[in-house]
């Protein structure tokens, strides 16, 4: 996967595929500012083969790890319950400042 500059990923790290991941993803997009959003994509990645690689680089012990691109770079990576106190404290706008 190539991570793109002017662009913003969210990609959450994880072993398997759920409604809560989903929910989770949404809640966050809420937040964002909506200027934002056309610019901002998503990804859900599952631990298997295909993503070992990734989940290797960016040291994935966790799940879920969110972890928040900004211009190619990382910005911040989110284990379980900071994730969820992100959402609480409506933290993810402050990534676009």
């Amino acid at each position: 996967m190539k991570i793109k500059k002017n662009k913003f990923y969210f990609i959450l790290f994880t072993n398997k595929k759920n409604n809560f991941l989903n929910k989770m993803i949404l809640k966050i997009k809420k937040l964002l500012p909506a200027k934002i959003k056309t610019k901002t994509i998503f990804k859900i990645l599952i631990y298997n083969k295909k993503n070992l690689d990734l989940f290797d680089k960016y040291e994935i012990q966790m799940f879920p790890t969110l972890i928040i691109f900004k211009n190619g770079s990382v910005i911040d990576n989110l284990h379980p319950a900071q994730i969820n106190e992100s959402i609480k404290l409506k933290k993810f706008s402050n990534f676009y400042n």
